[in-house]
């Protein structure tokens, strides 16, 4: 164009009807040539996107025509047994194309159910983490509304826990599923209370202790745990020997952790003299994930 400028003149151009705007206009400028490269990118996707789809043949139909065409140079200049050959490599060829894309979709569809169960877990545990402090606020409304201060309730039912801990305890704890599930179908221990208070000495005293670390603040929650008759103590002694056991895994927000400390009353297996928390500090997100509890899981020394 003049003046060193470049225009491109999409199909159908009439110079006395069509708009000048339609047609992308670049004016020269000392670094023209540096905008090259996006002239030829504005004309390679429009060959994409304008004009009807049958236009421009996929790929694959212009490489089924260069192999047909080069089939058809073989056909005269060699033998049947060369093109049956022939025939067969180009078989090969397209079935070993097919598996590749096969095997590619079915990736794809398994990272796609992947996804789709991550997100639909992130939803459901957005939804309860959202009820739980609904109902937190409601308490704390209520508890300013009538200026009396805020009395939590002491744990007297074990098929009622997860309303109790959203009534009760903060977020600072964070209960996986599978825990509140084994709390309401398996708990039998028979001093609820004292699994309330456990887990309220983990809220109040634990919780402070790991974010702002103090020796008066571990004296507390040490003196605590004495008071209750409980101890905190690690799952495993052997580093990583509890990924041998899945029972100790909880999923929290897509991420795998392991509960790799725990809350100990009692000893023995009997439900009804004994109960344990078994616990992960989440250094990022400074909160405890409780990923089972009440009942006691299978370790190196009780297998």
């Amino acid at each position: 164009m003049f003046g060193g400028g470049a225009r491109i003149y999409w199909p159908k151009f009439n110079v006395e009807e069509s708009n000048p705007f339609d047609h992308p206009l670049w004016v020269a400028k000392p670094v023209f040539r540096d905008r090259t490269d996006e002239i030829i990118g504005a004309v390679l996707a429009a060959s994409i996107t304008r004009g009807a789809s049958n236009e421009y043949p996929r790929f694959d139909a212009i490489r089924q025509a260069a192999a047909a065409e080069a089939i058809a140079v073989e056909r005269t200049k060699t033998s049947d047994a060369d093109l049956i050959r022939l025939f067969e490599n180009e078989n090969l060829r397209l079935e070993g194309e097919l598996n590749k894309a096969r095997r590619e979709m079915d990736q794809w569809m398994v990272e796609m159910d992947a996804d789709r169960s991550d997100l639909l877990r992130a939803l459901a545990e957005t939804k309860a983490d959202a009820a739980r402090y609904r109902s937190q606020a409601e308490v704390f409304r209520e508890a300013l509304s009538g200026g009396v201060p805020i009395v939590r309730e002491p744990l007297t039912d074990l098929d009622g826990f997860e309303e109790w801990a959203s009534r009760n305890l903060s977020p600072n704890l964070w209960f996986a599923a599978k825990a509140f599930k084994e709390m309401e179908k398996r708990g039998q221990f028979d001093t609820p209370a004292l699994i309330g208070d456990a887990l309220y000495m983990l809220d109040d005293l634990f919780v402070p202790m790991k974010r702002e670390p103090s020796d008066d603040r571990r004296a507390a929650y040490t003196a605590r745990l004495e008071a209750l008759g409980c101890t905190d103590q690690p799952c495993f002694t052997v580093r990583n020997a509890i990924k041998g056991y899945p029972a100790y895994a909880a999923i929290y927000r897509g991420e795998k952790v392991w509960c790799d400390y725990h809350i100990k009353y009692g000893s023995g297996v009997d439900p009804r003299r004994m109960f344990r928390i078994y616990y992960h500090w989440h250094e990022d997100d400074q909160l405890l994930i409780v990923g089972h509890i009440p009942t006691h899981l299978d370790n190196s020394l009780t297998n």
